[in-house]
């Protein structure tokens, strides 16, 4: 819905209705202007006349209100006590404290010493307990941080090494061990040749039948082979006599 330039002209007065007074023409300037257009409207407009009538009516009633009292003339009230109390303080006279007192001619006031000067000691010498906690604190940090530092580099090395792959354990050579060569008689360069008239013949009988045992030829004795090493003058053992372990 559009408005008409009657219905903003209404708005614009009605805007400044409680701002008007009823006989004030004393308004200089631009604001004696303004007043005389709002009249002019209001001589056109009897929707907005009938307004500044009502707020004309509010305003009386309030006034009116105002000018009666909520408390009755003859009702007590604490007020004129407050004030007579007010006054009786107000007239008293101060209380006379020690620095106003007058103080003897004669009489030489000499400074309170400060309670280091009174100690003989000096503002130092009352801090240095904490002085020397804070020097002893530094000396601690200066010390334990370097042995701190160097305890955690080792316990980092030994992490670490104990991390690290083995190296491939090396293969044990194996041991081969020559068998023992059995202790046989060397056999003669020219062996003896065997009698065959002795083995083809027939055995020898006795008168009754019986065999007679006829004695054989017994072999030379096997003589032992000669030892050709000496342990304690240097002489190596050859390769062929050890056993089934190593001789060193």
């Amino acid at each position: 819905m559009r408005r008409t330039p009657d219905d903003t002209a209404c708005d614009q007065v009605r805007d400044r209705l409680p701002l008007v007074a009823a006989e004030d023409d004393r308004a200089p300037g631009e604001a004696a202007d303004e007043r005389r257009a709002v009249e002019a409207h209001l001589a056109a407009c009897e929707p907005c006349r009938a307004r500044r009538d009502g707020l004309a009516r509010a305003l009386e009633a309030l006034q009116a209100a105002a000018a009666e009292s909520p408390v009755e003339p003859h009702a007590p009230s604490l007020w004129p006590a407050l004030q007579a109390r007010i006054a009786a303080r107000a007239e008293a006279p101060r209380p006379r404290k020690a620095a106003d007192r007058p103080r003897p001619r004669k009489a030489e006031v000499r400074p309170t010493p400060a309670p280091a000067a009174r100690s003989g000691r000096t503002p130092w010498t009352l801090a240095s307990p904490v002085g020397a906690l804070a020097a002893a604190a530094l000396l601690a940090l200066s010390v334990g941080l370097p042995l701190a530092d160097r305890a955690r580099e080792g316990s980092a090395a030994r992490i670490r090494a104990a991390s690290a792959p083995l190296p491939p354990a090396a293969r044990p050579l194996p041991l081969v061990v020559a068998p023992a060569r059995p202790e046989t008689p060397p056999a003669s360069d020219s062996p003896e040749p065997a009698d065959l008239a002795l083995l083809d013949a027939p055995p020898l009988l006795d008168p009754e039948g019986r065999a007679i045992d006829v004695p054989r030829p017994t072999p030379p004795p096997a003589t032992p082979p000669a030892v050709r090493f000496d342990l304690d003058r240097g002489i190596p053992m050859p390769p062929d006599a050890r056993v089934a372990r190593p001789a060193y």
